[in-house]
């Protein structure tokens, strides 16, 4: 049974990601709603960056799913433990291959990071960066990745030979927390590693901010902008944090080249996800599924017992990190929907708020030439694992406001 789920989940796993790279070459044809809004050599430009960014992306998942299937078949650790196995030599054993793991997939991976979010970025005029700023930001995101995977190898580890048998239940709890406290320290300790932020000082723009709080029953204190100009030209916003570190933050760009009327539905928009809660409600839906993992594994991959030797631990913690990862990328178009459906929610609300139907499509048609966008990316990659609606389904949005 568990080498049939196993195979199962490979099987959907490699399906998916041929489709994704049989559809990111196919050649496409722009529609004449696109032609409305957009002049051909944008579209075509559009469409050639964002293919290669698609090859490199699903080239870059089955040299991963490779790299760990490879080590759950070779020993990497076991040989080197020696005498009886205990609780801490586990925990060790587990972090160790956490750091091992992750390692060789930044290295395995970092190719295709290359070339999609550098060189691709530069050649089509949306990175800023030079090489060296690149490979910086590319070692900063390597080292937060390389604590995860040590802590959860060790944690794993830990629970495995402490719970034997609710160890799933232990472990999807702690993600779920540890999911929590990164939403909240993102704001304040994460972002901070990348970027420069100050507060939003524009009268007129902080006047807006305000009116929309109010009219969303909502207290905003600030507003932050990035210094997002620096490493790139692309414009965009985002809300991030939990309780007290919730903020809304605006790229410098963004305020830079698009006009006020533009900016207040952005921050309209970005408040929508801080009224409804999206980012507590996604926490939630990944500990779904997270658990549903887990749990499926735990059901047919057979109890792990307690009778455990450093060979069949490491064994155990490589197959359930190849399980979880082959099963959280079949699950792609399921996280995918659903924000999906916070991005309408929040469109609509932002509609509701403003009632600047003029300023909406002009701000979705902007915001995709400035970040030179996909406007009509394939059905299966759009699916599959697009976040964000389209920018033609957002538009489409108006429709539901008695515009089209």
């Amino acid at each position: 049974m568990a080498e049939s789920i196993m195979r199962f989940a490979w099987m959907l796993a490699l399906i998916f990601a041929g489709l994704w790279l049989v559809f990111a070459v196919l050649p496409r044809v722009s529609s004449e709603e696109a032609l409305s809004y957009f002049d051909e050599a944008f579209l075509v430009r559009s469409r050639a960056r964002a293919s290669r960014a698609y090859v490199s992306a699903g080239l870059s998942t089955l040299t991963a799913f490779l790299v760990v299937w490879y080590l759950s078949r070779t020993p990497i650790l076991s040989v080197h433990f020696q005498g009886s196995l205990t609780l801490w030599k586990a925990v060790r054993m587990g972090v160790l291959l956490g750091l091992i793991v992750d390692g060789l997939l930044l290295l395995a991976r970092f190719p295709f990071a290359a070339y999609s979010s550098f060189y691709v970025e530069r050649r089509y005029g949306l990175s800023r960066m030079t090489f060296s700023t690149w490979l910086t930001e590319y070692g900063k995101s390597g080292m937060l990745s390389l604590m995860v995977y040590g802590a959860a190898g060790g944690t794993a580890a830990w629970l495995l030979m402490r719970f034997p048998r609710t160890w799933h239940c232990w472990l999807g709890g702690l993600i779920f927390l540890a999911s929590l406290f990164v939403a909240a320290i993102y704001p304040s300790v994460i972002a901070p590693m990348f970027d420069v932020f100050y507060p939003l000082t524009d009268p007129e723009l902080l006047g807006d901010v305000q009116d929309l709080a109010e009219q969303a029953c909502m207290k905003v204190d600030t507003v932050l902008v990035m210094e997002a100009s620096r490493k790139t030209a692309r414009a965009n916003a985002y809300f991030a944090g939990l309780g007290r570190t919730k903020q809304v933050v605006l790229y410098d760009t963004l305020l830079q080249g698009h006009s006020r009327e533009e900016i207040r539905l952005v921050v309209a928009h970005e408040l929508a996800h801080w009224r409804f809660g999206h980012v507590t409600k996604d926490i939630a839906a990944s500990f779904a599924g997270t658990m549903l993992v887990l749990g499926l594994f735990q059901a047919v991959g057979g109890r792990p017992g307690t009778s455990w030797t450093y060979g069949r631990l490491e064994r155990y913690l490589m197959t359930l990190l190849l399980f979880a990862m082959l099963a959280g990328y079949a699950l792609s178009p399921a996280s995918a929907w659903l924000s999906r459906r916070f991005e309408t929610q929040s469109d609509e609300y932002s509609l509701q708020l403003t009632g600047d139907h003029g300023a909406f499509v002009s701000s979705q048609v902007n915001l995709a030439r400035v970040n030179l966008g996909d406007v009509e990316p394939p059905w299966f990659i759009r699916w599959f694992a697009w976040t964000h609606p389209t920018t033609l389904e957002r538009i489409h949005t108006l429709r539901f406001h008695g515009k089209s």
